[in-house]
This record gives structure tokens, C-alpha cells and sequence, in this order.
């Protein structure tokens, strides 16, 4: 217990004081977050610093292990917040097998039967523990909730990263998701050679405008232009239509809205207007008066 109260703390030092993943001094939301993903929520420290600045937002926790899993939900329990726990892993293409604990709380990470994978069984070279591990992948994660794009997407995964955003890349998920930041894993060094390394730094700045590096905190922002499963570039009007086909009946009705009160500020500005107009018509021959009696 008290590893984990430290753990708590240390947590705390880097996500809240030192801003690792840029939430609070970096990001630059392009509306009223709506949606707020934290994979790898492990005991909610992200996810009580993103609810108490975006207390209107929906966030979605996810963390796999059943212990921490508990005092996740415990810590971030809160009427006034609409906060989705999940005791499941995020994941991309593959279902995890198992897992690999550690000594340091943070540090347990999914073990995938895929061998391509980065923490696939016979690659990951170190002793792990064969479990049954429900999970999500991120496309079930926007087709379950009905999400138009995640504004911002938090993720320290220890390693499931290249699951995740490889996935997100073959389902055509980037331009959909507005913030990205996350602890990469597996950088390589001359003792350790890690291929997909490289591919996904490749492909994180190819698909965002922003893309910033810190030592191993990726922080990517701005989504370019859609893309097919193929690779092949979307049309304007394309993207449009596929953002069109996912709106709810309840988004339509509050773009029926949005419509009606930018039609009456519409007016209201034109009336507006007109009173100026007329303002300055009667303070100009006021002033002409004025004058007048002067000369």
C-alpha cells in the first residue's frame, strides 16, 4: 500500500506539476472538449486533472488490472463528472494473452499472441503471466460511444502504443482524434533493435501538423487530411460526408440549433447596424448644428 500511496504521489509530480503530456500548457482544444481518452488510466491521475478542467467532458478510462483497476474507480468518483471506467485494455488488431508484471505499478504491460507485435509472447524476451484480459479496440471505442473525434488521447500503455495507432491508421482513425500524447517505448540502442520504432514516428508526422518529441513524450496535434485504409488521400467533400454518415440524431438536432441562434444573432447584428448607422447620422448633425452656431 504504501508503494502505491508513493507511486500516487510520483504520479501526481510528473502529470499535474511538470505537465508531462502537455495538457494543461500545450494543448490548444479546437472547441468545448467533448471526449477525453486515458489508456493506461492506472490509478486516475490524468483523469482527475482532465475532469476538473473539462468537468462537462466525457472522459473514458481504461486500465486491465483488476487491483489498480478498483482504486482507479475510487479515486475518480465523482456525481458531477462523466467519467466511463473501463477494466479493460485498449488495444489495436490484437488481443492480449497475458501480462507482464512489474515491481513499479506503472510498469505491468499486455503480452499479445501476435508475434509482429512490439509486446508479442516469443519478442518480448522476459517472464510474463498468462491471464484472460478483456479489451476494446479503439474503432469499437468510437462506433460504442457514438464519438465524432477525441479531443485529446492520453496514452501510456507501456508499449501497447503500436498496437493502438497502428490500428488507428489501418481503420483511416487519425483525422478523428485532434491531440495525441503519450510515453513512447522502445526506443532503440545498440543493444536493442526495435523496427517499428521508426515506422510509427513516420507515420505520426505524416498524419499531424504539430508532432513534438521530448526525449519519450510524443505530443502530436492537428490532424491532415484524411485517409483511406488504402492510403489514398479523401476529398474535402469525402471527409465531409464521412463525418456526416457518423452524427447521432442528437447531434443533427443541435446543429438545427446552432442553425436558429446564428440566424437571430444574424439579425440581431443587422439590427444592430442599422441602429449604429442611424446613431451616427444623428451625431453627425448635432455636431453640424453645433458648429453652426459659431460661425
Amino acid at each position: 500500500m504504501r508503494d502505491k500511496e508513493y507511486f500516487f504521489r510520483e504520479l501526481v509530480k510528473e502529470v499535474w506539476t511538470k505537465d508531462c503530456y502537455g495538457f494543461v500548457n500545450q494543448w490548444k482544444p479546437i472547441r468545448t472538449p467533448r471526449f477525453i481518452v486515458d489508456a493506461g488510466a492506472n490509478m486516475g491521475v490524468f483523469t482527475i486533472l482532465a475532469a476538473s478542467l473539462y468537468p462537462e467532458c466525457k472522459i473514458f478510462s481504461f486500465e486491465p488490472l483488476g487491483d489498480i483497476f478498483e482504486v482507479l474507480k475510487e479515486n475518480v468518483i465523482d456525481d458531477d463528472v462523466d467519467i466511463l471506467c473501463y477494466n479493460k485494455a485498449l488495444i489495436g488488431n490484437s488481443e492480449p494473452i497475458g501480462i507482464a508484471f512489474s515491481r513499479n505499478p506503472g510498469g505491468n504491460t499486455c503480452i499479445y499472441d501476435n508475434n509482429k507485435s512490439y509486446r508479442g509472447k516469443d519478442r518480448f524476451g522476459q517472464e510474463w503471466t498468462p491471464r484472460q484480459i478483456d479489451s476494446l479496440s479503439l474503432n469499437e471505442l468510437f462506433e460504442e460511444q457514438q464519438i465524432d473525434f477525441i479531443d485529446f488521447l492520453k496514452m501510456d500503455v507501456e508499449g501497447s502504443e503500436y498496437e493502438i495507432l497502428f490500428h488507428a491508421e489501418k481503420m483511416g482513425l487519425f483525422p478523428r482524434i485532434h491531440t495525441l500524447s503519450m510515453e513512447i517505448h522502445g526506443k532503440p540502442s545498440k543493444s536493442r533493435i526495435a523496427p517499428e520504432y521508426d515506422r510509427l514516428i513516420s507515420m505520426l508526422k505524416s498524419n499531424y501538423k504539430n508532432f513534438v518529441q521530448k526525449d519519450n513524450m510524443v505530443f502530436c496535434s492537428s490532424p491532415l487530411e484524411a485517409k483511406t485504409t488504402q492510403g489514398e488521400k479523401m476529398s474535402l467533400k469525402e471527409q465531409q460526408e464521412k463525418i456526416i454518415s457518423q452524427l447521432t440524431s442528437r447531434d443533427h438536432q443541435q446543429i438545427i440549433e446552432l442553425r436558429i441562434r446564428i440566424s437571430d444573432i444574424s439579425d440581431e447584428i443587422s439590427t444592430l447596424k442599422a441602429d449604429l448607422k442611424f446613431f451616427k447620422e444623428v451625431v453627425a448633425r448635432d455636431i453640424k448644428r453645433a458648429l453652426g452656431k459659431y460661425n
